[in-house]
């Protein structure tokens, strides 16, 4: 019997899954969502995620999201840099084996859009060592496929130091917005750092939210999108990202938006059987409105239809909306 069970992205938003009793706080549940979340991609254990989004996902507030992370870090399972929003599981790639060459060649399109740092550069290494024991032909796809970081590895940060990465870095974006300035000033009896510190503003500010409020979760919808629909080429460029920003604004959160992208899949029409035989799928339409954003989350609870011939397809389809319609006369 095999040791390992796979687990469906799509499990974390389910309904039926997020209407059950939530995950306390704990470095065991922090470590299956790292593990088997939504912000994974195709390579094993390294994805982009900041502290912020991973908490407001889990519903835990971040002091307790720093303490389960730092449980996770002292035993070794995970490394980040939360001011490039970049997370590493060390070990993952054990238990992940891509199939073949090919699927190492296709982590190419994720790898660049992964922020350059040294935690990158760090796992790069730690990749090839892994896959060259796998054979030289995944060292060979790899090392073609994906650039090496243009900088230097840096050794293992403190899981203290990694909590008050994205800290720093948001305060410093918000005291050049207040002041115009990019001038950092380096605080007295400060340790050293790769970057030079600026004073903290006023924790009493509220008038004005950080710049990057959405930029994780816009990120992870996208992510997703590029993963599920199989568009790896694809750009966030300014109206998709506007598309996916509106309705976080709205109120839907990152796990709305993915379990809509889900709910597409589950279109035929959407998917290309309608009579241009033509895929109906950009994120941009998807998040166009909060209308359509809702009927895809409906799609998103419906049968899955994937494994079905075209024609039952299409008669389950017919059927569905049959139903659908029936059930809206008679109220």
């Amino acid at each position: 019997m095999s040791r390992y069970r796979k687990v469906e992205v799509r499990t974390w938003s389910d309904r039926k899954f997020r209407a059950l009793s939530p995950i306390p706080p704990c470095g065991q549940g922090l470590w299956l969502h790292l593990l088997t979340g939504p912000h994974t991609g195709p390579i094993p254990g390294l994805f982009r995620a900041g502290r912020a989004a991973i908490a407001e996902e889990l519903g835990w507030d971040q002091e307790a999201f720093d303490k389960a992370f730092q449980e996770v870090f002292d035993q070794g399972m995970a490394e980040a840099d939360f001011g490039a929003r970049l997370v590493w599981l060390p070990k993952a790639i054990e238990s992940n084996k891509p199939e073949s060459p090919n699927v190492v060649k296709s982590w190419a399109a994720e790898w660049a859009i992964l922020p350059e740092c040294p935690l990158k550069a760090r796992a790069y290494e730690a990749l090839c060592e892994a896959l060259k024991s796998f054979g030289d032909s995944y060292l060979k796809a790899f090392t073609e496929s994906c650039e090496k970081p243009d900088v230097k590895p840096s050794p293992k940060p403190s899981g203290k130091a990694m909590a008050n990465q994205e800290q720093e870095q948001e305060q410093e974006q918000e005291q050049e917005q207040d002041f115009g300035s990019t001038d950092p000033v380096e605080p007295s009896g400060s340790t050293a750092s790769n970057h030079p510190k600026i004073p903290p503003v006023s924790q009493g500010r509220t008038d004005k939210p950080p710049a990057n409020r959405y930029a994780d979760d816009i990120h992870r919808v996208f992510q997703h999108w590029q993963r599920v629909m199989q568009h790896p080429q694809a750009k966030l460029d300014d109206k998709r990202m506007s598309r996916i920003r509106d309705r976080l604004k709205d109120g839907y959160t990152a796990s709305d938006l993915i379990a809509a992208v889900d709910g597409c899949t589950r279109s035929p029409h959407h998917m290309g059987e309608n009579d241009r035989a033509t895929r109906y799928d950009d994120i941009e339409l998807i998040c166009r409105d909060a209308k359509h954003v809702d009927q895809f989350l409906r799609l998103a609870d419906a049968p899955d239809m994937t494994g079905m011939s075209a024609a039952a397809r299409r008669t389950a389809t017919a059927a569905q909306q049959w139903l659908e319609e029936e059930g809206g006369n008679a109220h």
